[in-house]
């Protein structure tokens, strides 16, 4: 289940200003690259071998590519090296971090708990806001400015590398009754399996 909240109805003011930051930083960073020299460059060169995986596909693709697709260097120069201002309404009261996603002129704000550790399973608590930072027309109609979508809370439990379970639209409740048809699973295993 998805959420449209208009700045009204959050009773955000400071959302229109965080929006128009967020723009002037795309305007400034997100330019086309059209040479290695370019200080945005530099910057994606120097910080490849630190950065995390996505990251580092991404810029490398850009990289091998400015003199091809320009526009995508500028694009992730802005998604992936520049640090956005802090987002302009708390999370959830779980929430320890936060991370963004972009798809401009969208900006996904990820809220995550702290890893809850129970033996070797480890599960966090997830819930993304996506913000409309500019106008934009899409093939359902415009979407305008300083729209954000909330999505429900989602679960994530890790085991290993091989095994993940995910509840989306989570909820108390529907925590609960995993929880109890997971027990009610373990049981019928039996023993140590």
């Amino acid at each position: 289940m998805t959420t449209t909240l208009s700045p009204e109805r959050l009773a955000l003011p400071e959302l229109g200003d965080w929006c128009a930051q967020v723009r002037t930083l795309h305007d400034e960073n997100a330019r086309p690259i059209t040479s290695p020299e370019d200080p945005r460059a530099v910057t994606m060169q120097t910080g490849y071998r630190d950065a995390e995986e996505t990251v580092r596909y991404a810029t490398y693709r850009a990289l091998r590519d400015i003199e091809s697709e320009p526009d995508r260097a500028g694009e992730t120069f802005f998604e992936h090296w520049v640090e956005l201002p802090a987002p302009p309404f708390q999370g959830p009261a779980w929430a320890e971090s936060h991370s963004y996603t972009m798809a401009w002129p969208q900006v996904t704000v990820d809220f995550e708990s702290a890893p809850i550790e129970v033996g070797d399973a480890t599960a966090y608590l997830t819930q993304s806001w996506t913000i409309q930072v500019a106008d934009k027309e899409y093939a359902h109609g415009p979407e305008l400015a300083c729209s954000v979508w909330d999505s429900t809370p989602c679960v994530q439990v890790v085991t290993d590398e091989e095994s993940t379970l995910v509840v989306y639209e989570a909820s108390g409740e529907l925590l609960r009754q995993v929880a109890g048809a997971m027990l009610l699973a373990a049981e019928k295993l039996g023993g140590e399996n």
